[in-house]
């Protein structure tokens, strides 16, 4: 008798044991919440109607307000000297043919003197060659010092000539020698602009390799943005865009203006932006922003980023059952801009979806399963 006693209890416990695991197998993670009166007045929950509405197709891209190359000038000196003075400081706002640099070297008192000597020797080779000319013509002289004349005058003319060039190039005029020999010269500037940079100070030596300052000139700044490779077949030239600073929220309109035609190692491409309005005062080159590309536009169900939560790795919303119950509708996300995302609703589209409050009805119902 307690044999059979025994036997039945053993079979009742492993029947009890083997009925439990199927039991937590077909157990349902909660979908919905209730809230208590003190969590309805902790808590901050608002809903709103679903609807339909123009949605805005958008590339996001990051990127740097940049010059074009001729508007960014790196100065060096045109034969080595010695920095004799200058006033110039990063920011300073300078003219085209304003004086940047003065500098003083022998080397441009030399050149002077050579330009002098040999135009002086010039003028007289020159008339010579011409007397020679005259009795080649009478047959008064030999073909051959007629031709050392000739040859004369034209090695000195092109020696000149060269130093001329020379010293155009230093920025000497050759009618301020004929009033004396300057042992300087003066940097200009080629450019309307500001000093972005400035690299000498008094009694600095510079050589022709060095650089000096560096320019800009502000007008028609552009935005040069980085767009991913998989975004690419979605721009167009003149595609509008909004463009932001990292330091300011404000948004300044622009185009698309040229698209790059090389992927490069991070798998972007270069998009080069142009502003409808010419911002020259407000962004400084080098400075980073974002931009929003519009690729285009469509009527779309839409709701607000904070609608949605993530569960198990799926996309949800909360609905409102009755003033105190929500339950989540599994949705798909789409498309996202600045403050709504295109919705999917993939069994049914409720009347109401919370929009405010959202991320506190999920952190609530994970607690309530912990």
């Amino acid at each position: 008798m307690k044999t059979k006693i025994i036997t039945a209890l053993a079979a009742a416990l492993f029947f009890r044991c083997a009925s439990k695991p199927a039991e937590n197998q077909t157990e349902k993670k909660p979908m919905e919440i209730t809230l208590s009166d003190e969590q309805i007045k902790s808590l901050t929950i608002k809903t709103e109607a679903t609807k339909t509405q123009e949605f805005i197709s958008e590339i996001r891209a990051n990127g740097m307000i940049d010059v074009p190359p001729q508007n960014l000038v790196v100065i060096s000196a045109p034969m080595g000297g010695f920095v004799k003075s200058t006033s110039l400081l990063q920011g300073m706002k300078v003219t085209k043919g304003q004086v940047l640099a003065v500098m003083e070297h022998q080397d441009y008192i030399q050149l002077q003197q050579d330009y002098l000597e040999n135009k002086s020797q010039l003028e007289y080779l020159e008339k010579e060659y011409q007397r020679q000319g005259e009795l080649a013509k009478e047959n008064a002289t030999a073909q051959k010092t007629l031709q050392w004349a000739r040859a004369q005058y034209l090695g000195v003319k092109a020696k000149c000539e060269g130093i001329l060039a020379k010293l155009k190039f230093i920025g000497i005029a050759p009618a301020s020698i004929e009033q004396g020999i300057s042992s300087s010269i003066l940097i200009l500037s080629p450019i309307d602009g500001y000093v972005t940079q400035v690299f000498i100070n008094r009694g600095k030596y510079v050589n022709t390799a060095d650089e000096m300052f560096r320019l800009v000139d502000n007008h028609h700044l552009h935005a040069e943005l980085q767009v991913f490779e998989k975004d690419v077949p979605h721009l167009r030239i003149g595609q509008s865009m909004r463009v932001k600073t990292t330091s300011d929220n404000r948004e300044y309109a622009a185009e698309v203006h040229l698209i790059g035609k090389e992927i490069d190692a991070n798998r972007a491409v270069r998009v080069h932006g142009h502003f409808i309005k010419e911002e020259s005062d407000l962004f400084m080159p080098g400075q980073y922003i974002t931009a929003s590309i519009k690729t285009g536009s469509r009527q779309a169900q839409v709701l607000p980023r904070n609608s949605f939560v993530s569960k198990e790795g799926k996309d949800f919303v909360f609905c409102p059952a009755d003033d105190r119950t929500f339950k989540l509708e599994e949705v798909k996300k789409g498309n996202c801009n600045d403050d709504v995302c295109e919705v999917i609703f993939l069994r049914r589209t409720p009347p109401e979806i919370v929009t405010e409050g959202a991320y506190a009805l999920i952190g609530l119902m994970n607690g309530g399963e912990e």
